[in-house]
C-alpha cells in the first residue's frame, strides 16, 4: 500500500520535473504551446495513473488489517480499564471497611475486598479478607455492617489474627 502511494508520488514529481525542463527549453510561440499541452497531459496521466493502478484487492486487505489492530486495541484498551476500574473500587470499598472498623474503634486492620464482574455490566464485591486482632463482640458488629451495606455474606467474610505466618 505505501509503495504504491510512493511510486504515485514518484510518477507525480517526475512529470513535474520532465514538464519543468521541456517548458525551459522550449521555444516561444506554436512549440512551447505544444510542449504546454504534452506537459500537461503528462501530468494529467501521472496524477491519474494513482486511480488506474490502484489495487482495490490490495488496499481491502490493507483496510481489514487496520480493523482488525484497530479491534484489538480496543479490546486491549477495555481490559486494562477493567482492570484499573476493579482496583479503584476494590480500593475505596477496603477504605470504607476501614472507615467503619474505627468507628467501632479497631484499629490495625488489614482489609482486602475482591470483586467480579456481574453479567449486568458492573464490579460488585464478592468477599473480603480482614486481618487484625478484634474483640468478638465488634467483630461481629462489623461483620453484620458489611453484610448489610456491602452485600458481602458472612460466609464469605475471612478472618484472620495476622499471626498465621509467624512461627
Amino acid at each position: 500500500m505505501m509503495s504504491a502511494i510512493s511510486g504515485w508520488i514518484l510518477r507525480l514529481v517526475g512529470a513535474a520535473l520532465v514538464s519543468s525542463a521541456a517548458l525551459t527549453l522550449a521555444p516561444e510561440g506554436a512549440a512551447k504551446r505544444a510542449v504546454r499541452l504534452a506537459c500537461g497531459l503528462m501530468s494529467a496521466a501521472a496524477l491519474m495513473s494513482a486511480v488506474l493502478s490502484f489495487d482495490y484487492s490490495e488496499f481491502s486487505k490493507e483496510a481489514a488489517r487496520y480493523r482488525q489492530e484497530l479491534g484489538e486495541s480496543a479490546a486491549l484498551g477495555e481490559e486494562k480499564a477493567a482492570v484499573r476500574t476493579r482496583f479503584i473500587i476494590e480500593s475505596k470499598l477496603d477504605e470504607y471497611i476501614l472507615d467503619k472498623a474505627e468507628e467501632l474503634e479497631l484499629s490495625d486492620l488489614s482489609v482486602s475486598v475482591r470483586c467480579e464482574w456481574a453479567e449486568e455490566g458492573f464490579w460488585y464485591p464478592t468477599g473480603v479478607e480482614i486481618s487484625g486482632n478484634a474483640p468478638e463482640k465488634a467483630k461481629e458488629k462489623l461483620k453484620t455492617y458489611i453484610e448489610a451495606e456491602l452485600g458481602i455474606p458472612k460466609e464469605r467474610q475471612l478472618w484472620s489474627t495476622g499471626d498465621e505466618n509467624q512461627n
